[in-house]
């Protein structure tokens, strides 16, 4: 099941195998979710959570960091659209949410670019994939630590299959970290 808020993550901890988070990347909007899929859990009298993916949409490039940035950045601008209580989690203020709300209406994918732009990097870098293998790579660590299942990488940008294998290779090296 495919939950953000946190009536449908309660529900999903109640009834689902597996939930799919489109949260962002953010340990603190994480957790959020996490606590809300564990009520429900526990709620339904389940001993364990569901399995969950944490979908991570963006690009990496080591090459070009500012372009994989640049294609992040319009993901980042669905938040404050759909899911304006991770905005909050983020720390962005509720001045800029609503300013971003009136700037994309979620119909057109150039309303998103222009209204991401007033977005601050740092919130970009906490909700997707922006940048470098370095940053992705703190993802993935914080996202195990805070025990997620699965993570989806959901490349964009010109250069997806770029990113979709230096993913792999982030996911391998913390991989191998962890068993060292």
């Amino acid at each position: 099941m495919s939950a953000t808020g946190p009536k449908t993550l309660e529900l999903a901890g109640r009834v689902a195998d597996g939930v799919i988070l489109l949260a962002g990347l953010h340990p603190d909007g994480i957790r959020f979710a996490l606590d809300h899929i564990d009520r429900g859990a526990e709620q339904a009298g389940r001993d364990a959570r569901p399995e969950v993916t944490v979908f991570a949409y963006g690009a990496i490039d080591d090459d070009d960091e500012s372009a994989a940035f640049a294609a992040a950045r319009t993901i980042a601008a669905w938040f404050p659209q759909t899911s304006p209580v991770y905005c909050e989690i983020a720390g962005l203020p509720a001045e800029l949410v609503a300013q971003v709300r009136s700037g994309y209406s979620g119909g057109e994918f150039q309303e998103a670019a222009r209204a991401a732009q007033a977005l601050p990097d740092d919130f970009v870098h906490r909700m997707a994939l922006a940048g470098g293998s370095a940053e992705a790579r703190q993802h993935v660590r914080n996202l195990a630590g805070l025990g997620i299942d699965f993570i989806t990488v959901f490349p964009l940008g010109p250069r997806r299959m770029h990113t979709v294998e230096l993913f792999r290779e982030c996911v391998a090296a913390e991989t191998a970290s962890l068993t060292n």
